[in-house]
């Protein structure tokens, strides 16, 4: 009689291991690819949420104490503590700018990093 030989597996070989994560990491990268830019679109999308926050306020407050747009800017809202006025997240850039008016439009609240426009969709 002859002898039945079985092969036993205990485990995976190096070599299946190695195409595994090669596999992974392709997709892993190609996901990065995708993916990343969004965090910064986010940002942008954020920040202009915030500028559009702290301009409604600014209007609000130059009504409730009765002062011309001309008389009353962005600076000195800060310097007033507008801070309670908005929480404290909605006044700074989500990217780290710095919020200030527009020298064109003093209606217009800027960043330093986004601009004064709306951002990309």
């Amino acid at each position: 009689m002859t002898k039945i030989q079985r092969k036993t597996h205990r485990g995976f070989t190096l070599v299946e291991l190695l195409v595994v994560l090669v596999i992974i990491g392709a997709l892993g990268g190609a996901l990065y690819l995708v993916l990343g830019p969004s965090d910064d679109k986010a940002k942008a999308v954020a920040c202009y949420g915030n500028r559009v926050a702290i301009g409604v306020a600014l209007d609000a407050y130059r009504f409730s104490a009765g002062l011309a747009p001309e008389d009353y800017n962005l600076d000195r809202f800060i310097s007033d503590g507008y801070q309670k006025m908005i929480t404290n997240d909605k006044s700074k850039c989500p990217s780290g700018g710095v919020y200030s008016m527009d020298p064109d439009n003093n209606k217009i609240v800027r960043c330093s990093i986004h601009g004064s426009g709306e951002p990309d969709k």
